[in-house]
C-alpha cells in the first residue's frame, strides 16, 4: 500500500545452511534472496522482491583459514593495533571490535575465532564445528551512510541487494578492511615457519628443516620417492 515500508532482515548463511559457520557463494546468495522474496510474500500477502530492496545494513565477511592453534594469537596481535578514527574493544580476550568514533558514520569491524563462537552455542552441529575449525572470521558492518559512501566510491548504480550482495563488492570491502588493519604484516611475522624454526634450532638445522617442510608441502610426504627429484634419503 502507498506510504508503507516493508523492512526485512536476516542472515544469509543461517537461512541457507542453518548456521553461519560457512559463508555463502554467489549462487547461494541468489538462492537466499529468492527464498526471502517467497517467504515474505507468503507471510505478508504483499509482493516483495528482495533483489530490488534498498539495503540499510550489510555485514560483509571473510574467513581466513589458519591453524586452530594460531587463531587466537592472531586476534591478540591485531588487538595491539591502533586504527585512526576507530575505538578498539577487546571483548573477553577473544572478540575484537574496531568501531567508528563518529556514531553517525556506522562502520565497524569485528574479528574473532569462529570455532570458539560456535562452541559457545548450545549443541552445535558437527558440520558447524568442522566448518569453523581454524577459521579467523573478519566482518565489516556498514549502515546507511557508509553504504552510500561505498556506492559513490565505486560508482554503483544503486543501493539494492542485487547491486551490493556480490562477491566482487564483498572482496573489495574485505580487502580494504585487511589493508586498514595491515593484516599481511602481522601474518607474515606470525606465520613464518623459518622464524619459528630458528627459535628452536641452530641456523643450518633450521634451514634444512625448512627446506624439508617445503618439499613436503609442494610434493607430499613421499616426495623422496619421485625419481625426477633425485632425492637421497641419506641427504
Amino acid at each position: 500500500p502507498d506510504g508503507w515500508q516493508m523492512i526485512a532482515s536476516g542472515s544469509f548463511p543461517k537461512t541457507i545452511f542453518g548456521h553461519n559457520a560457512k559463508l555463502p557463494n554467489q549462487a547461494e546468495v541468489k538462492e537466499g534472496l529468492q527464498f526471502y522474496s517467497e517467504y515474505i510474500e507468503a507471510n505478508s500477502g504483499l509482493l516483495f522482491d528482495a533483489e530490488s530492496a534498498i539495503v540499510t545494513r550489510i555485514d560483509y565477511a571473510k574467513d581466513l583459514q589458519v591453524s586452530e592453534e594460531r587463531v587466537l594469537s592472531l586476534v591478540k596481535k591485531l588487538a595491539q593495533k591502533v586504527v585512526p578514527g576507530k575505538r578498539k574493544l577487546f571483548y573477553n580476550d577473544t572478540t575484537l571490535y574496531f568501531n567508528s568514533k563518529d556514531k553517525s558514520m556506522a562502520n565497524s569491524v569485528r574479528i574473532y575465532p569462529k570455532l570458539q563462537q560456535v562452541l559457545s552455542k548450545k549443541n552445535p552441529s558437527r558440520e558447524e564445528i568442522e566448518q569453523a575449525t581454524g577459521i579467523l572470521r573478519f566482518e565489516r558492518i556498514l549502515k546507511k551512510q557508509q553504504i552510500q559512501y561505498l556506492v559513490n566510491k565505486l560508482g554503483l548504480p544503486d543501493k539494492t541487494a542485487k547491486t551490493l550482495f556480490t562477491q566482487e563488492i564483498s572482496d573489495f570491502v574485505m580487502a580494504e578492511t585487511l589493508e586498514m588493519l595491515n593484516y599481511n604484516e602481522i601474518e607474515v611475522i606470525t606465520d613464518s615457519t623459518l622464524i619459528l624454526l630458528l627459535k628452536h634450532f641452530k641456523t643450518k638445522q633450521a634451514m634444512n628443516l625448512f627446506g624439508f617442510l617445503e618439499m613436503i608441502k609442494i610434493y607430499g610426504l613421499n616426495f623422496f620417492k619421485k625419481p625426477s627429484l633425485s632425492y637421497s634419503r641419506t641427504t
